[in-house]
């Protein structure tokens, strides 16, 4: 049968079934033979008994569960060679399970000298095994204690989470893509020392202070390294279990960089084995202090203590961003208040990314700032998706902050803004002008993102002769005090108009939503999450209708505080357009 346990015993990885394992199976066995024991005669019982020792940490973020058994293996008058078993668990997931044999020696009836040696197994709360061994001193007297640990474990590291990744960084201007492991893991080889000082107190109470410090370090991985003590308070030959029990009480408490401060209440019980027996609750001789000093409790790290690291790099591959006229760049150019705005956009010529900065403040110019074909021109802070030479993508931020134009350009009817040339981007802005906000006139596939449009002297935006426009999460704001349209389409009689994408936007304080105007079709509207607030009429058409037979008008528009839903001189036909569920006319 003994043979069976212990094979169960080693073999289990889980502490909780150390602990069954300790009290169904070791505790009665064991208490059995102490109860022979004390059938024969006092000069044959053992001088040393084992016992059952149960102890929980508790702490403002952690709460620790310990069980153990302390078993003897050999002994004379003065000497002792023991099993020392433990199993633990906490409320983070990890588990550990401590092996270990002792031997402790008394010297001249002053001193006790002993040395000790672990298996150590934890599963930590990233879901690795660790394992470790541990080899221990220690030197006690009736009163002082001395104890260092070494701990040796295993060197390989292991993953937490995921596998590898991707990020994008700039390095001398130009794009890199970076393939990152996975943050790894490993046990930290290191060492403790502690010494402990007794004091007097009445008969069955010990009042023990304890002193030391830890030291655990690897190649990677941050030191943990500090000061720690603990003070216990305990009463010993409890009445209900015996001589050799005893109830402890403590605080425990340490700090490191890595882990913080951390400080724990200690309550521990120990049981001797003669407690289960059904038997005289007593030891078989007296003890001097000196041989009760022979089964302390053995001080060790609580865990394998393991640290982490963050990813690494693995390789580095030059990328390149897409601008929408399908030209790749791979690098950019910088613009902020410092700059003038409108020559050096001009100056940068076709296909090219530009980030406008708006870190030094407002930038302010008094010309018409026209990108160039090809040209996407994005705040700071903005996100783009750049692409390495493996194909491997990744989301890049760009630098800078968001930033404020502000243009007073005043020629007549024209923009303060104005592409000349067709696949423009302009992105992540906040603009305002002494004109219309921003023009696309003649030039095809232009994308207006993310923008915040206000206090215009004219429209919000306007389209003329343009095809393929997406407005997308675009805001507008009090175009000429609220007189102007948020966005007009149409100026040329006759122009059939595009692919018109309109989606999240919002405007505020405008005489009119969308405007159609001369006659103009438009082909394949769309309308997503568009809200017009305090306008005077949410969709008006003039001088002809807003669709023949090819458009078919989607999504929706929802309008608060305005005039007139659909205000048609043309009408709206074939069209599925509803505006807060009524049919436009």
């Amino acid at each position: 049968m003994r043979k069976n346990l212990s094979r169960a015993l080693l073999s289990s990885c889980s502490p909780r079934f150390l602990l069954l394992a300790a009290v169904c199976g070791v505790l009665p066995y064991t208490a059995h033979d102490t109860a022979q024991a004390q059938d024969s005669t006092q000069r044959h019982a053992p001088k040393w008994q084992g016992h059952f020792e149960a102890e929980g940490k508790i702490s403002n973020d952690r709460s620790i569960g310990e069980g153990g058994v302390f078993i003897p293996v050999w002994q004379d008058d003065e000497a002792l060679l023991f099993t020392d078993i433990r199993g633990k668990f906490d409320n983070q997931d990890s588990e550990e399970i401590n092996l270990g044999l002792g031997y402790r020696q008394q010297i001249n009836n002053e001193w006790i000298l002993g040395g000790y040696a672990f298996y150590d197994r934890r599963n930590s709360p990233n879901d690795n095994t660790f394992h470790q061994a541990t080899i221990g001193a220690e030197a006690m007297t009736e009163d002082l204690e001395f104890r260092v640990n070494g701990y040796i474990p295993e060197s390989d590291e292991k993953d937490i989470g995921g596998g590898t990744t991707t990020t994008a960084s700039i390095s001398g201007g130009n794009f890199q893509i970076q393939t990152l492991g996975a943050p790894q893991e490993r046990a930290l080889p290191g060492f403790d020392v502690e010494i402990g000082k007794g004091f007097d107190m009445p008969d069955n109470w010990e009042f023990w202070a304890y002193a030391g410090g830890f030291h655990f370090d690897a190649d990677g991985y941050d030191n943990v390294t500090g000061p720690r003590g603990r003070v216990e308070l305990t009463y010993t030959d409890i009445p209900a279990f015996g001589d050799g029990a005893a109830l402890t009480l403590g605080i425990e408490t340490q700090t490191d960089d890595v882990r913080g401060g951390q400080t724990f209440g200690i309550a521990r019980l120990r049981v001797p084995f003669s407690a289960f027996s059904g038997g005289e609750k007593t030891s078989s001789r007296n003890l001097s202090k000196l041989d009760q000093r022979m089964t302390t409790r053995i001080i060790r790290d609580v865990d394998i203590v393991s640290g982490e690291k963050a990813r690494e790099v693995q390789s580095t591959e030059a990328a390149t961003f897409e601008l929408d006229s399908g030209t790749t760049v791979s690098s950019f150019t910088t613009i902020d208040a410092n700059g003038d705005i409108a020559a050096d956009i001009t100056a940068e010529g076709n296909n090219a990314l530009i980030v406008i900065d708006g870190s030094q403040g407002t930038i302010n110019t008094g010309d018409r700032i026209e990108p160039q074909s090809g040209q996407t021109i994005i705040g700071g802070g903005a996100s783009v998706t750049v692409t390495g030479a493996s194909g491997a993508t990744a989301t890049l931020t760009l630098p800078g902050s968001r930033p404020t134009i502000d243009s007073t350009y005043t020629a007549s009817g024209s923009g303060g803004i104005l592409p000349v040339g067709d696949d423009v981007t302009i992105q992540n802005m906040d603009i305002t002008t002494d004109n219309i906000g921003v023009e696309i006139n003649s030039d095809d596939r232009v994308t207006l993102r993310d923008l915040v449009i206000r206090d215009t002297a004219n429209d919000s935006i306007r389209i003329t002769n343009a095809d393929d426009v997406t407005i997308e999460n675009v805001s507008v704001y009090r175009p000429d005090g609220g007189d102007e349209e948020a966005i007009q389409i149409g100026i040329n009689a006759g122009r059939t108009y595009n692919n018109i994408t309109i989606k999240d936007f919002y405007a505020e304080d405008v005489n009119v939503g969308i405007l159609f105007v001369e006659n103009s079709t438009t082909n394949n509207l769309s309308f997503e999450d568009v809200t017009i607030d305090q306008a005077g009429n949410v969709l008006e058409t003039q001088n002809g209708p807003l669709d023949g037979i090819i458009n078919t008008v989607s999504g929706a528009i929802t309008a608060t505080n305005f005039g007139t839903l659909c205000a048609n001189n043309g009408q709206i036909t074939g069209s599925t357009l509803k505006i807060n569920g009524a049919d436009c006319p």
